[in-house]
This record gives structure tokens, C-alpha cells and sequence, in this order.
């Protein structure tokens, strides 16, 4: 109804239809929800008396812990299960009032110590509650020497058990953090990290500076919103022109979800990402220049020396979904010489491979020469922003070995540093001034605890809801991830 014009009719159907619509989905998020928490449940078992083991493992004990003998030939009361089970009869009120006592004790700890009331739809709060009650009467409260000891300990070598796949994954693709393997520093436009990347470019010229996507993109926003037409509607809430404004804001947008996500490797699609956010702003102004001219300035001004480097350009080249899709990219003298410029870059002081990469086998890759003829090939190059460009190179980039190497590393980049802000914020989180005398060991200990259970449990919610495009994503949590500390 809000969105008619004046004089103009509901549509009675479409209205009907998109109340059905909204009606299913909602009770579709509401069964979701019980499926999830009945699955917390089921992941919590207190183990038995004698059973604990010294060794920290990643599974958990099959049955609960029985307060007695007679606990074996009984069963433990579910609420949420109770409708199932006819020998399970409860009075329903004199459960809710139990549970309200509860609920109060719960809520007189959280007021009086700060705790943000979203806290209790963590997962980890609903299995501390379920832990609790399995446990049944008489629990003893952690001491502060164990939370920041013997419990510490155990969530941390929990957490690192945890990420034991990922590790593998590491070592599985040859990633290293040290200054041999390093190859990329990401920062934002700030005047110091400009002189910082001279002294780093002195000191290591093998290593490429590039500068953080997300924050330019940003600047190009707030240059697009200065400009008088649309500072006009922004001020004065004149929404007349309000289609046009989200029409520009729109393209370019994206390319900042993209690069902000933290879920897949951007670099091999920033660039080619921006002409296209480009060419949609131009057609929102019906390709009139006149037009676009003066938003396109903005864009310009904040993109050259940013996003267009030797390093953004080869990453658009040597991703096969725009350079198969138009092969006149490898025509272009600019994206020839920003690739020679990277490979001499990338193989510093090695000239034979930097002959073999760019005389040679750049040549089979364009020309679509051995493994890149195979149809796989072609069909691969098809899917949008796919996280296996890197994967690609490996399997089809057999033949040219130095160019695959120089390929899958490129790909595989990010073009933000807004992870890391995302990171030194958790730090400023723990190290509050209430807690201001943590060890450096115990804050480093903390902070990857948290940031990496975030981590996985977004991946986790992205995965349950089979979102394989974060361009896609309505959550913006699907689309900004945390960071996985090493």
C-alpha cells in the first residue's frame, strides 16, 4: 500500500500473495529457530564422574552426567519435548513460573554487570543454560582463578582443535606469514601509511602496497553524496530524486560488500567489479555525459593510484571470467605493461621465471593453449563471483608453472584491510579499563578465542543458509565476517 502512487489501486492479488509470502517465511524462521536450538541442546552433554580425560579433544561425550543410580532407568524432562512423550506430563504453568524464577536470577547477573542484552542469543549462552541444567542442583560456580587459568587453557586449545582443518588447508596451499613468503600489505589512504609504503617498498620491493578498497570506495560515496544535486536530497529529505541517487549508490555499494566480506578472495574481481559499477552508473544517467560527468570525476579521482594498480590489473587479467569473456583485454597496452610490471615484481631477481611467465606462457593462456582448451575450462569461466579462481589455476594451469604460481597467489589476495580494524577492535573490547591488567599472553589468548568462534560461527550461519554469493546476502553479517587470527 505504501508504495502506490496517487489515484492508482491496490492490487489485490499481488497484495494477497506477497501477505501469504511473508506469512510462510515467517513461520518458516520460526520452525528454523526450534530445529536450531533443539540441535544446541543435543550438542551439550556433561560428561560423567571419572570419565574426564587429560588430553584436550575435539569430541564430545556421548551421555550425560547421572546425579545418581536411579538417574539410569530415568529420563531427563525436555519442555520443548515434552508434547511428544505421553509419560512426560507437566503442569505447564508450574513450569513457567519455575522457569520465570530463573529467568530472574539470569537477568539480576547480566543488569548488574553490564552484560548486553543481546548477549542471550549467543549459542554458547543457550548450551551454558542447557549444561547447567543437565548438571541439576548444587553446581559450584567457576572461580576467577579458573576463568583465567585451567579454563582459558582448555577453550584455547578447544578453539585451536577447532581450527586444526583450516591449519591444514594452510600448509596444504603453502601459505607463510614470513617475510620470504610475504606478499602483500594492505593499508588505508592515511598520510603515515603513504610513508610507510615508500620505507616498505625500499626495504622489500618483492612485496606489493595496496591500498584498502573498502575505505576508497567509501570516499568515492562521500564524494558522490557532496556533489549539490544529491547533497540536496540527502539535507533537505527531498526523495523526489530518490531513485536516481540509489540507482548511483547502488553498483558501487556492492563492490564494497565484495571487498568488505572477509568470506571469499576479492582481488581478481575489484577491478573488473568497478567498470561494471561504472557502466551501471552511466546507464542510470542514461548515458547522457553531461549527465554522469561530474560523478564519474569523483569516482576517477578516488580510484586512480588506488584500485587501479599493476597488481588490480593483472588480478582482472588472470581471472578467466572477464579475460575469456573479452579477450580484448589481452590487447590493451596498459594491462600488458601493469603485467610486466607485476611479474618483475613478484619474481624479483629472477629472470628466468619472469621470461618464462610473460614470454611464453602468458601466451598459452590467452590462445587457450593445452589443459586451458579442455571444455571444463570454458565451462568454469562462466560462474560469477566464484571463491575457486586460485583452484582453477591449480588444475588447469599445469603447463605453466610459473605463471600458475604467480596466478593462484594473486587470486587468492584480499583488497581490505577492514578485517584487521575488525581485529584491533576485539583487542579494545578486552582490554577495557576494567580489565587492564591482563598478561600479554592471556589478552593474545582472548582475542583469538572470540574472533575465531565468530568466525566460525558466521561461516557456519552462511553455510546453513547456503549463501555462496555475498553480493547476494540481505544480512549484512553474511557480508562482513571476522578475522582468523594466526
Amino acid at each position: 500500500m505504501a508504495n502506490l502512487q496517487r489515484g492508482e489501486e491496490p492490487k489485490a492479488l499481488e497484495a494477497k500473495e506477497k501477505c501469504k509470502k511473508a506469512i510462510e517465511a515467517a513461520k518458516r524462521k520460526r520452525e528454523e529457530k526450534t530445529v536450531r536450538e533443539l540441535e544446541l541442546r543435543e550438542e551439550v552433554n556433561v560428561s560423567r564422574v571419572g570419565e574426564e580425560s587429560e588430553e584436550v579433544t575435539c569430541v564430545r561425550s556421548s551421555q550425560p552426567h547421572k546425579l545418581g543410580p536411579i538417574d539410569k532407568w530415568t529420563r531427563a524432562i525436555d519442555p520443548t519435548k515434552a508434547d511428544s512423550f505421553k509419560q512426560q506430563q507437566l503442569n505447564k504453568e508450574l513450569w513457567k513460573e519455575r522457569e520465570h524464577e530463573v529467568h530472574k536470577f539470569i537477568a539480576r547477573w547480566a543488569y548488574n554487570h553490564g552484560i548486553p542484552f543481546n548477549a542471550c542469543d549467543n549459542d554458547e549462552f543457550k548450551q551454558m543454560c542447557e549444561a547447567i541444567g543437565q548438571f541439576g542442583p548444587g553446581l559450584t560456580p567457576p572461580t576467577q582463578d579458573a576463568f583465567r587459568g585451567s579454563l582459558l587453557e582448555e577453550e584455547y586449545e578447544r578453539t585451536k582443535c577447532l581450527l586444526q582443518e583450516r591449519e591444514a588447508e594452510k600448509m596444504k596451499n603453502g601459505f607463510d606469514a614470513s617475510t620470504t613468503c610475504l606478499m602483500q600489505v594492505v593499508t588505508d589512504n592515511a598520510s603515515n601509511n603513504m610513508g610507510a609504503k615508500k620505507l616498505l617498498l625500499e626495504k622489500r620491493p618483492q612485496i606489493f602496497w595496496t591500498s584498502c578498497a573498502a575505505h576508497t570506495i567509501n570516499l568515492m560515496l562521500q564524494g558522490i553524496g557532496k556533489l549539490p544535486r544529491f547533497r540536496k536530497v540527502i539535507d533537505q529529505a527531498f526523495w523526489k530524486d530518490v531513485k536516481l541517487m540509489l540507482a548511483v549508490f547502488e553498483p558501487l555499494v556492492k563492490v564494497l560488500r565484495l571487498v568488505d566480506g572477509d568470506v571469499k578472495p576479492s582481488m581478481g574481481f575489484l577491478y573488473g567489479e568497478l567498470l561494471k559499477a561504472k557502466r551501471e552508473i552511466k546507464e542510470a544517467f542514461g548515458n547522457v555525459e553531461f549527465r554522469f560527468k561530474d560523478v564519474m570525476a569523483v569516482t576517477e579521482k578516488k580510484m586512480n593510484g588506488r584500485l587501479d594498480s599493476p597488481l588490480h590489473l593483472t588480478a582482472f587479467l588472470l581471472n578467466p571470467h572477464y579475460s575469456y569473456a573479452n579477450p580484448s583485454i589481452f590487447d590493451e597496452p596498459k594491462m600488458n605493461e601493469a603485467f610486466i610490471s607485476c611479474v618483475e615484481q613478484f619474481y624479483y631477481h629472477d629472470e628466468d621465471q619472469q621470461e618464462q611467465a610473460a614470454n611464453f606462457e602468458l601466451k598459452k593462456f590467452q590462445n587457450r593453449e593445452g589443459p586451458f582448451s579442455k571444455k571444463l575450462a570454458r565451462t568454469f569461466q562462466n560462474y560469477d563471483y566464484n571463491p575457486g579462481r586460485a583452484s582453477w589455476w591449480q588444475l588447469y594451469g599445469t603447463e605453466t608453472s610459473a605463471l600458475q604460481k604467480m596466478a593462484t597467489r594473486i587470486l587468492s589476495l584480499t583488497s581490505s584491510s577492514s578485517g584487521c580494524e575488525r581485529n584491533w577492535s576485539g583487542f579494545e573490547g578486552i582490554h577495557t579499563k576494567k580489565r587492564n591488567r591482563l598478561t600479554t599472553t592471556r589478552l593474545n589468548k582472548l582475542v583469538y578465542i572470540q574472533f575465531n568462534n565468530r568466525l566460525m560461527n558466521n561461516r557456519e550461519k552462511i553455510k546453513s543458509k547456503k549463501i555462496t554469493d555475498v553480493l547476494l546476502s540481505s544480512d549484512t553479517t553474511e557480508a562482513q565476517g571476522s578475522v582468523d587470527m594466526a
